[in-house]
């Protein structure tokens, strides 16, 4: 990503292979300090925003009280207070986080994301945490979502979503984001479900033609809608896609 727009060396393809030129520039800064507007930034497409967590994914960060040695009780962590515990309980093995210093980090990563959805140019802007609790995850996304005035919907992740022409499109991530917040088309990894670190990624995706707003009623239920309609989507065509590949085998057999 160049933040100056493409370079003459850029324009050539062969200069381009053969060129040492930084096509990144690492800039040290407080990103709420940042002006959307700034001609610098005004161009944006794309945010990747990985904003600082509780860590409760990680498991070299699961302490057992002040020892620090690895967590042994096999308790539940309060952040795991949600009604899909069935299919998350596996992996969250976590010291209990203060309720206080969860809502601290919550407030700080809507604010963040809040600030990535004010770059005007910006057409996707990918949300990450190495956390388990739906109050980083799914509560700060959908929070965020509501108050975007529909200018942003989520994008499914991995949903092996037929209706993209991408690679990456193409898989089929089981582990959704929780159904309570309407974040279905969100990704998150649980330990010992998935065999990695627990993480969970939103995308969102801005809507063309929407222009900021008064909020209103629909606006604020236009994200939920959008979700669920791409989860139905998806869901209906992967019934299908079970049901065609069952008939196919039974015609084999005869």
């Amino acid at each position: 990503l160049s933040v100056h727009g493409p370079t003459p060396v850029e324009l050539n393809p062969i200069a381009t292979k053969t060129s040492n030129q930084p096509r990144v520039e690492a800039l040290c800064s407080d990103f709420l300090s940042l002006d959307p507007l700034d001609p610098k930034f005004s161009r944006v497409k794309s945010i990747l925003l990985d904003p600082s967590c509780s860590g409760s994914g990680l498991r070299a960060r699961q302490p057992d009280g002040s020892t620090g040695a690895p967590l042994t009780s096999g308790k539940i962590a309060k952040c795991d207070e949600h009604s899909d515990t069935a299919s998350y309980q596996d992996g969250l093995l976590w010291s209990e986080q203060s309720e206080k210093r969860l809502q601290r980090l919550a407030n700080l990563q809507a604010q963040l994301l809040n600030h990535a959805l004010k770059f005007p140019n910006v057409e996707r802007v990918v949300y990450s945490t190495c956390s388990l609790c739906p109050k980083e995850n799914e509560q700060v996304v959908s929070e965020v979502l509501a108050t975007s005035r529909g200018r942003f919907v989520l994008e499914p992740i991995w949903m092996n979503n037929p209706g993209l022409t991408t690679q990456i499109s193409q898989f089929d991530w089981k582990t959704r984001g929780l159904s309570e917040y309407d974040c279905e088309p969100c990704l998150r990894t649980v330990p010992e479900k998935d065999l990695a670190n627990g993480f969970f990624v939103a995308c969102f995706r801005r809507e063309l033609g929407v222009q900021n707003r008064k909020r209103t009623h629909a606006d604020r239920s236009r994200a939920s809608v959008a979700a669920k309609r791409a989860c139905k989507e998806v869901r209906t065509n992967a019934v299908w896609k079970t049901l065609l590949s069952k008939k196919q085998k039974k015609h084999k057999r005869k």
